[in-house]
């Protein structure tokens, strides 16, 4: 989802709106860093930087934003990225989640005119552009595994040709998620199939929990309910130890993971 809003403008700086309190993220607008080194943040690729004032853009707030572009390099009909992420284990600090809590990620992005995304269609995959990005959110369980997450929020070419748009995109965590994993990715389908230039700006990321407790613990399938269903999908998981089947969160399947769905079940849905 994206909200195409014109923010007021002042002696010349972009007004920005205040910044949620309830922000999951750390460093969420890029400013602190250490020996020049953005905390919190980690940059995968080389074609995604901090950056302050680029020619006639200023950050949205603050003094630093992200520039990610295109031109990268890589086989031929191959997505190549450029990233920038938090809540990777092992690679910056960890968002805990809750299950069966909704989680909102945004975030404000800016395209200049003066260096567009390519909007030709991708050589290797017509339905793209040549340059494009998504943020996406993704749910993990205490082993690491990706067992959920939310549908990406896409930026095409032109959307937010010079004016800074919000763009956001949420899912609820499923039963057995730990942390979440936050990202901001440039894509270009088909790197050495005749290129693709331009670049985006990212500032005031955010993730937020949407309810303050969690709304369904029993409804395993998503679909907002609490039925035979969804006892029988957890059922299945807790017999294979599959995903979603670690229901407490804390690392191992065991009878206290069927204890504490059997429990949750019998209470069903708020109504």
């Amino acid at each position: 989802m994206l909200k195409n809003c014109a923010l007021a403008v002042a002696a010349g700086l972009l007004v920005a709106p205040a910044a949620a309190q309830d922000n999951l993220l750390d460093n969420p607008s890029f400013e602190n860093s250490v020996f020049g080194v953005v905390t919190n943040w980690e940059n995968f690729t080389t074609n995604a930087l901090f950056v302050n004032t680029v020619e006639e853009l200023a950050p949205l707030d603050g003094d630093v934003m992200v520039q990610a572009y295109g031109g990268f390099w890589g086989g031929a009909c191959a997505y190549q990225a450029s990233l920038v992420q938090q809540g990777a284990p092992d690679v910056t600090d960890t968002i805990p989640v809750t299950p069966g809590v909704t989680y909102e990620a945004s975030v404000w992005a800016y395209e200049r005119s003066a260096d567009p995304m390519d909007s030709t269609p991708s050589v290797c995959n017509p339905a793209d552009p040549k340059v494009f990005w998504v943020l996406t959110l993704g749910f993990f369980d205490a082993a690491g595994n990706e067992i959920g997450g939310a549908t990406p929020a896409r930026g095409n070419p032109g959307e937010a040709l010079d004016r800074w748009t919000e763009y956001s995109t949420q899912a609820t965590a499923p039963a057995g998620a730990v942390r979440a994993v936050y990202s901001l990715v440039l894509l270009q389908p088909d790197a050495e199939l005749g290129g693709g230039t331009g670049s985006i700006f990212w500032d005031n990321a955010s993730l937020a929990a949407v309810e303050d407790e969690p709304s369904c613990p029993a409804d395993f399938d998503g679909n907002g309910a609490a039925n035979v269903n969804d006892l029988l999908g957890f059922l299945g998981a807790f017999r294979v130890q599959g995903p979603g089947s670690d229901f407490d969160g804390n690392g191992s399947v065991n009878v206290n993971d069927l204890l504490g769905f059997l429990g949750a079940f019998r209470n069903g849905c708020p109504q």
